[in-house]
C-alpha cells in the first residue's frame, strides 16, 4: 500500500494530534506536525512532503500567505486549506492562488478527516497525473525535436530517404540537399575497408551491428562517430533499406585516451610509492593493487588475477571490526574519509598492524568500491612500546642509584633485543659490571680491564658507538674471554662520562649477528646519559657517606671529650653542693648543675641524629621491621595487631626506631591502652601506614607542636627524630587522630618508596 508524506501546520496543538491519528489510523499517511508557517518553511528545506494541510488564521503568517510561497518555492506540491473559516472571500483567495481544495472545519470530526483524506489522496493524484502527462509530452518533445544523436535511412545504393536535423546541422546541409541524393561522409582511406566489411556483414539472422570510424570534416578536422546500423530486408532476404543512428564520440574518444593515460600515470606512480595503494568493489574484492602491495602481503600477481578480497587480509581477530567498518563506508554512512589502525595478515599468516586511510568511490552519484592507502606502522607501534617502556622504568625509579643503573642497563637489553646487558665501569683498576641483564650465572662481574671490548670503548671514548659484528673473527675472540666463553657474534657498545671522564660502557651483546638501526644507536646514547646521570650520583652518595664517616668520628672523639669532663664538672659540683653551706651560694651550685645537665642533653642528641642519613636507604620488611621493634618493648597484655602483609619501604634503617618510638610513647604517655594496630593501604598520595592506639590521643592545643623537638614530657626528641628519618626518602609523617579517642599517625610513602614482594 502506498503511503503518503503529510505536513499539517496548525496553531492549535489538539487539532494537530487529532488530525495526525484520525490520518494515521488508515496506514495511508505519515503526518509531521508543526504549530507555524514559519516552522514549516524551515522543515521543507531538509524535509519533502507530498502533500501540505494548513490552517488558515495562524500568527505572524497566515494559511494564504503561507499558501503563496509554496506556490512560488514549490509549484507542484498539492496544498488543501482546512481552516474554522468560512468566508466567501478566503475561499475566492485561496482558489485564486491555486489551492487543491478548501476545507472548512466543524461538524462530525470522523465525517470531516474522511472527507479530508480523500481530498489529500485525490490533490496527490491529480498532481501526480499532471506531472506524469508533461514529463511524458516533454519527453517526447525531447525525441523529436530535440534529438542529439543523427538519424537517417538510405538506400543499399546510397541515396537518403529520410534525416533528423541533428543530422542535417552536424554535417552542415540542408535536409533537400541530402534527401533523394547520394550522400557519403568522408571516411579516411584506412577507414574504409573496414566500414565496407561492416556492412557486408550484416544478414537477416545478424540485422545490427554497431561500428566506430572516423570522419574527415569539410574543414579537415577528424572527428570519431558511433554508428549503430540496422539493415532492412525484404521477404527474399534481399536488403531494401538501411537505418542509422550515429553520435559524435571524439570527445569521449580523447577523454578514454586521456584516462587511460592517466590510469598509466597513476598506476606508474603507485608502483613507486613505499605505502600499499589498492581498490576494492562494494564486496570487497580487490580491483588493484601496486606493486609494494604484493611485497607487504606476500601475494603474487597471479593470487590476484584468481581473485583476493580485502578480508582475506586481516587478522581473524580484527575481521569483525574490519567489515562493520567496510560495510559503513560502502553504504555511505563512514563518511567521505575512514582512518582505522588494525592487524594485518600476510600470505604465510604472519601479521602486522597497518594504519588504512580509505575514501569512496563514487560513480554516476553512487558508491561502487572503496580505494585507499595502507601504510605499515611497525616502527610506530614498536616506538611507542619502547617509549611505554621507557616511561614506565623511570617510573620505577628508587633512591639507590645502583638499583636504577640496573633498571636502565635491562632497558638497553630488552630495548635492542640483546643476549645479555651491561653496565661496564672502571673503579679502582678493575672493570666492574655495575648493572647488568640476562648474564649466565657463572658471570664474573669484575674482572682486569686489559683486553675486554668494554674497557676500549672507555679508553677511545667520544660520543660514537662500537658496533662488532664478527666478534668470533676480530682479535677480541683472544683478548675478550667472554667472547668464546658465551660465543657472543655481535657486540653494540657506548662510552659513559662521568664528570669530565669516560669512566664506563654500556653494551648490549648477542650470539647471533645484529645491525643496530638508527633508532636503537639513539636509545642506546640516551640510556648512556641517563647511566651517567646515576652513576655520578652515586660517586656524590659515596663521597658524602665517606665526609659522614669522617665527621662521625670526629664528633663521637668529640663528644667523648666532653662528656668526660661533663662528669668531672658534675663530681665537682657535687661535692662543692656538700661543703657550702651559704644558702645563697648553694643556689648557684643548682643552676649550675641544671646548665651542666642541659649540656649532656644536648650532647646525647647529637649522638642519635648524626646517625640519621649516615647508611644508605634499603627496602625494608615492614611487617619484620614492626615486630623487631616491639619486642624490644614491655607490651604486657597490650595487643598488638599488625595487618601489613608483603610490603617492603625503601627507607633509612633507623626507620625501626621511628616504630620504637610511636610503640614506646603509646606505652609511656596514652593512658590506658589495651590496643596498637599497623596497617597499610595505597592512596592517591602514595602508600599509607597507619599507627593507631586505643588510648588518650593528642590534645588539639598539643598538635601543632607535636613533631618540633623538645616538645613532650620525656626527652622530647622522639617525633622530632622519626619526622627526620622519615624525610630522607621523601616519606611524610602527620598526626590525624581525635583527642580521647586514641592516636593516629598517618606515614605517606611515595609510590616510588614501596613495593610488594609476594615472597614475604
Amino acid at each position: 500500500m502506498t503511503q503518503y508524506s503529510v505536513l499539517y501546520v496548525d496553531d492549535e496543538q489538539i487539532l494537530l494530534d487529532l488530525g495526525k491519528t484520525f490520518l494515521e489510523h488508515s496506514g495511508s499517511f505519515t503526518v509531521e506536525r508543526l504549530t507555524s508557517a514559519g516552522e514549516a518553511i524551515e522543515k521543507l528545506k531538509t524535509t519533502s512532503f507530498d502533500c501540505i494541510v494548513s490552517d488558515y488564521q495562524m500568527p505572524v503568517m497566515d494559511g494564504i500567505v503561507f499558501l503563496k510561497y509554496i506556490r512560488t518555492a514549490y509549484p507542484e506540491l498539492p496544498f488543501i486549506l482546512f481552516t474554522g473559516r468560512g468566508r466567501e472571500e478566503v475561499v475566492i483567495e485561496a482558489f485564486a492562488n491555486n489551492a487543491d481544495f478548501y476545507l472548512q472545519k466543524g461538524g462530525n470530526p470522523t465525517a470531516q478527516f474522511v472527507e479530508l483524506e480523500h481530498k489529500i489522496k485525490l490533490a496527490i493524484e491529480r498532481r501526480q497525473m499532471a506531472k506524469a502527462l508533461r514529463e511524458s509530452e516533454e519527453r517526447y518533445r525531447n525525441v523529436v525535436e530535440d534529438q542529439t544523436e543523427f538519424i537517417s535511412r538510405f538506400l543499399p545504393d546510397g541515396t537518403h530517404v529520410f534525416v533528423n536535423e541533428a543530422y542535417c546541422r552536424y554535417y552542415d546541409l540542408k535536409r533537400d540537399e541530402i534527401l533523394g541524393h547520394w550522400f557519403k561522409p568522408n571516411i579516411p582511406v584506412e577507414d574504409q575497408k573496414r566500414v565496407k566489411r561492416f556492412f557486408a556483414s550484416l544478414t537477416p539472422d545478424h540485422p545490427v551491428n554497431v561500428i566506430e570510424h572516423r570522419i574527415i570534416m569539410p574543414d579537415g578536422a577528424i572527428r570519431w562517430l558511433r554508428w549503430s546500423d540496422r539493415a532492412i530486408f525484404d521477404h527474399s532476404g534481399t536488403i531494401t533499406e538501411y537505418q542509422s543512428v550515429g553520435l559524435d564520440i571524439t570527445e569521449e574518444k580523447a577523454t578514454k585516451v586521456a584516462l587511460q593515460e592517466s590510469e598509466k600515470r597513476f598506476r606508474e606512480l603507485s608502483d613507486l610509492l613505499p605505502q600499499v595503494v589498492y581498490e576494492a568493489d562494494i564486496d570487497g574484492n580487490l580491483t588493484y593493487a601496486n606493486h609494494i602491495a604484493f611485497e607487504r602481503f606476500g601475494y603474487t600477481e597471479d593470487d590476484f588475477r584468481q581473485g583476493l578480497n580485502v578480508m582475506q587480509m586481516f587478522a581473524p581477530y580484527d575481521l569483525e571490526r574490519v567489515s562493520v567498518d567496510f560495510r559503513a563506508m560502502v553504504e555511505g554512512k563512514g563518511g567521505k574519509e575512514h582512518t582505522g589502525e588494525y592487524m594485518a595478515m600476510r600470505k604465510d599468516c604472519s601479521t602486522f598492524p597497518i594504519s588504512i586511510y580509505s575514501s569512496p568511490i563514487v560513480a554516476d552519484g553512487r558508491i561502487t568500491g572503496l580505494r585507499g592507502i595502507i601504510v605499515d606502522i611497525t616502527d610506530r607501534k614498536r616506538a611507542e612500546e619502547r617509549l611505554s617502556e621507557v616511561n614506565d622504568a623511570f617510573l620505577a625509579f628508587t633512591p639507590d642509584p645502583l638499583r636504577n643503573i640496573n633498571i636502565l642497563t635491562g632497558l638497553a637489553g630488552k630495548m635492542l633485543q640483546g643476549t645479555c646487558a651491561l653496565y661496564n665501569r672502571l673503579e679502582g683498576g678493575m672493570l666492574c659490571s655495575l648493572g647488568m641483564w640476562n648474564t649466565p650465572p657463572a658471570f664474573a662481574s669484575c674482572d682486569k680491564p686489559e683486553g675486554h671490548i668494554c674497557n676500549d670503548v672507555i679508553l677511545n671514548g667520544g660520543l660514537s658507538p662500537m658496533i662488532i659484528t664478527n666478534l668470533p673473527d676480530s682479535t677480541y675472540a683472544d683478548t675478550d674471554p667472554n667472547v668464546k666463553r658465551y660465543q657472543l657474534k655481535t657486540y653494540v657498545g657506548i662510552p659513559v662520562k662521568i664528570g669530565e671522564k669516560f669512566l664506563g660502557s654500556l653494551c648490549v651483546v648477542y650470539q647471533d649477528t645484529y645491525s643496530p638501526s638508527p633508532r636503537d644507536l639513539e636509545i642506546l646514547s640516551f640510556l648512556a646519559k641517563a647511566v651517567s646521570v646515576e652513576d655520578e650520583r652515586r660517586t656524590v652518595e659515596k663521597a658524602l657517606q665517606l665526609a659522614n664517616k669522617k665527621l662521625t668520628f670526629l664528633s663521637s672523639i668529640t663528644r667523648h671529650d666532653i662528656l668526660n669532663q661533663l662528669t668531672v664538672l658534675h663530681a665537682y659540683l657535687a661535692l662543692s653542693k656538700e661543703e657550702e653551706k651559704d644558702p645563697k651560694l648553694a643556689g648557684f651550685i643548682s643552676r649550675e648543675e641544671k646548665a651542666a645537665e642541659a649540656i649532656g642533653r644536648q650532647i646525647k642528641f647529637t649522638r642519635f641524629y648524626e646517625d640519621i642519613g649516615v647508611n644508605a636507604p634499603r627496602w625494608q620488611d615492614v611487617s619484620l621491621t614492626i615486630r623487631s621493634s616491639a619486642s624490644q618493648l614491655p607490651l604486657a597484655s597490650v595487643i598488638l595487631a599488625i595487618t601489613v602483609s608483603g610490603v617492603e619501604v625503601y627507607a633509612d634503617p633507623l626507620i625501626a626506631k621511628v616504630f620504637y618510638n610511636l610503640i614506646e610513647n603509646s606505652l609511656r604517655h596514652g593512658g590506658h591502652v589495651t590496643r596498637i594496630g599497623f596497617s597499610f593501604t595505597e592512596s592517591e598520595e602514595g602508600g599509607l601506614l597507619v599507627y593507631e592506639d586505643d588510648g588518650m590521643g593528642i590534645m588539639a592545643e598539643d598538635r601543632d607542636l607535636l613533631f618540633t623537638r623538645g616538645f613532650g614530657k620525656h626527652t622530647g626528641l622522639g617525633l622530632f627524630l622519626s619526622r627526620e628519618i622519615l624525610s630522607l626518602t621523601g616519606i611524610t609523617f602527620r598526626e590525624t587522630g581525635q583527642p580521647h579517642k586514641g592516636v593516629r599517625f598517618e606515614i605517606i610513602i611515595p609510590k616510588s618508596g614501596y613495593r610488594f614482594n609476594p615472597k614475604l
